[in-house]
Order: structure tokens, then sequence, then C-alpha cells
């Protein structure tokens, strides 16, 4: 299950001029924001169908894992190697954990309970900066040694990553779809119920016109030989703004109001967010002109 508290967490310090307003913001950059965070919870509550259908072995908390099979599913893209485009997406996707980190409350009912098979959202954050960094870090440079990747972590992503990215190739060479699938008709089945209000309505038509879902399932259908369909639901969760993963029908559900959250996020944490990426020089560099970030506008982001 995608606990409401996101995913990665870029705590900078000195913050620098970028939107003056969430008016400002690029339409598309919106639009980006809320199929990265979609996309990671796809392969978040997949990953969850995954370790379910194939019966895979967990070392630690279930949810870490899931986060882990997200993360790294990003990363490749459409790869079979790291994609630095993909890692962009992520780090993107990541913006929200830190709005739900700093305001616990603000945007969902309940604070994290420390009880909770979920980690901390800052956690969780630096555990996807790290693989980010790890799997190209000649590509991002600049990512190292800043309040997103102190050095002290930095240093040991790229054996982190490695980790990750041989237990992927396990998953796919083990349970991989090839010529000789035992189950050649099953796959990922995506459902969208209809929405509820004029938002859900307009999150329906983004998702269905930039094709990423159905793109996901195809993709992620080719890859794994599943026993049984999996059924990918976009459905009303009313007062639930979650998505899970049901073992006993085989079901993925990511409700309306999830993706309701993440317009909400964008349009009210925005120019923080903005603010944020401008502040670090790797972010700052990946997709700062989208984000309107002003030149000069790095200073401060090193630790």
């Amino acid at each position: 299950m995608v606990k409401i508290a996101g995913l990665l967490i870029a705590v900078l310090v000195a913050l620098a001029p970028g939107p003056a307003s969430a008016d400002d913001l690029d339409p598309e950059l919106r639009e980006t924001f809320i199929l990265a965070n979609t996309e990671f919870t796809i392969f978040h509550e997949i990953g969850h169908a995954a370790i379910d259908q194939f019966d895979l072995p967990v070392l630690g908390l279930e949810e870490d894992a899931a986060d882990l099979i997200a993360a790294m599913s990003m990363i490749y893209g459409h790869q079979v190697e790291a994609d630095i485009r993909q890692s962009e997406l992520l780090l993107m996707a990541a913006e929200i954990w830190i709005a739900e980190w700093r305001g616990e409350g603000k945007y969902s009912d309940n604070r994290h309970a420390y009880w909770d098979v979920h980690s901390l959202a800052i956690q969780r954050f630096y555990n996807i900066v790290c693989l980010v960094y790890g799997s190209n870090p000649d590509a991002l440079p600049d990512l190292l040694d800043t309040e997103a990747l102190p050095a002290e972590r930095g240093f040991v992503c790229d054996k982190i990553y490695q980790q990750a990215r041989q237990t992927m190739q396990w998953v796919l060479e083990t349970y991989g779809r090839d010529e000789e699938s035992r189950n050649p008709g099953f796959g990922i089945v995506v459902e969208f119920e209809e929405p509820a209000t004029q938002v859900q309505r307009r999150m329906k038509r983004l998702l269905q016109r930039s094709t990423m879902v159905s793109r996901l399932a195809t993709e992620i259908s080719a890859r794994l030989d599943w026993p049984e369909d999996i059924l990918l639901r976009f459905a009303r969760c009313p007062g639930n703004p979650d998505a899970y993963y049901n073992a006993r029908v085989a079901e993925v559900t990511i409700c309306y109001e999830l993706l309701e959250h993440f317009e909400k996020a964008i349009t009210e944490q925005g120019v923080e967010m903005t603010e944020r990426v401008c502040a670090n020089p790797a972010t700052r560099r990946l997709f700062g002109e989208r984000a309107g970030c002003p030149e000069g506008s790095e200073t401060g982001a090193a630790r």
C-alpha cells in the first residue's frame, strides 16, 4: 500500500527564487509531476503483486522492497540499463515527499505512525535518491554532497544500486517471459471506473491522453510470466487518497482521490517545490528550465 507520504525529500537549506505563484508554474510541468507520481505508484503496487504472485523472497519490509522495485523500474525505463531521462521523472516524483514530511497532517488526516509498515517519508526519499545517484554517478556528480544526498550516504550508493540491479536481474531471469513462457495469455488488464468529480475526470483524461498507463501495462505484461491476470483499476475511493494491492482477487487499485492529491500538492506546494529544484545544482540542471529557475539560482545547495 502506498502511504500518502511522499518519496523524495530534497531538504535544501537555502531556497532560491523560482515562480512567483502556483499560477506561474508551467502547465506541462504540472502534468509531468502528476504522471511521474502516478507511474511510481503503479510500479510500487505492481511490485506488491509480483511479490505475491511469484512468492518472491523479501528480506526486510515488503514496502521497502516495493519501493525498490518501483524506483529501479523507473530508472530503467524502456531500457535494460539506467535511463537518465527516467531518473529525472523519479526525482520529480520525489518532490511530493518533502511536502508530506514537512506538513504531515496538512494533506492527509493522519500523522506518521511509527509502528507502521512503511518507512518514514524522509528515509524513503534518501533511499530513492541514493539509487538514482548510484545508477549513474558520472551523469549526476553535482547531486553528491548536497542536502538531498549527503556525502556519507552517497559514497555507498554505487554498491547499493548494484545490489538492487542484481536483484532485479534475478527476478527477470527467474520469472521473466520468453518464448517458452507457461502463461503467455496473462498480464496487466487496465480498467477505469467512472470518476466522481471534475478534477477526477480531468485526471482520467490526462492518463488516457498520455498513454502512460496503457504503455506500462503492455511493458509489465511482456516482462514477467504472470500466472494470472492482474487488474489495474482506477477507482473512486471516497475519503481515501491511496493505492493498494488486493492479493485475494489479484487487483491493484489506484484511487482517483490519490491523483487529486497529487494535483493539490503541486498546486499548493509547487512554488516551494520548484525553489528546492532550483536550489540544487543537479535537479536544476535536469529540469530547471521547465521549473522556471533563474540564472544563478543554485546558490546554497551544497552542504
